[in-house]
């Protein structure tokens, strides 16, 4: 599987999510993961993983944006969320977006 590069690092973030799925110590539970990338990206995901390490820093980051989507979801009753992440690895720059019958508002 060839992946480019700027689809390495959410391909890891995948990977070790679909790793943690059926842990149930894990920091995160994510069932469908392991739907979203196949086996292929599982390899490649955790091969990753392996040469660059840090992947309990990556399910950290992952916990801390799944706890704070949800808590946006319960609070505002927002039946869809759009979460965009730009180089995340470089900028630490993120965007929330939330999806209403009117058009997307910024959050």
């Amino acid at each position: 599987m060839v992946v480019p590069p700027v689809m390495k690092t959410a391909l890891w973030a995948a990977a070790l999510r679909a790793r943690s799925a059926n842990d149930p110590q894990s920091l995160v539970a994510d069932p469908f993961a392991i739907r979203l990338i196949g086996e292929d990206g599982l390899a490649e995901g955790l091969a990753y993983e392996q040469k660059h390490g840090a992947g309990i820093h990556m399910l950290r980051r992952t916990r801390l944006f799944d706890d704070l989507i949800l808590r946006i979801i319960g609070e505002r009753s927002v039946g869809t969320v759009l979460y965009r992440i730009a180089h995340v690895d470089r900028n630490r720059f993120s965007e929330c977006f939330e999806l209403e019958s009117a058009g997307a508002r910024r959050t």
